[in-house]
């Protein structure tokens, strides 16, 4: 979880099941393998592009195919 737990919100809105808990994600019908990736710390003040790119490439690296960024 992030400092401010809007990442993981995120997250989970994307990779809840369509089952009798909760919401239901955006892909709720397939085991959506997910990589996430921390950029900011708990203070969430700034981030450096070099950071950005660093985070992006590590999830391409990873085999994503779509990045979200909550920034």
């Amino acid at each position: 979880q992030d400092g401010h737990g809007h990442g993981t919100h995120i997250a989970g809105i994307i990779g809840a099941l369509k089952n009798q808990y909760g919401v239901v994600g955006t892909n709720s019908n397939v085991n959506l393998p997910l990589h996430i990736v921390r950029m900011f710390n708990s203070g969430a003040s700034y981030v450096w592009a070099s950071d950005v790119i660093t985070a992006v490439q590590e999830c391409v690296n990873a085999g994503s195919n779509v990045v979200n960024m909550s920034l």
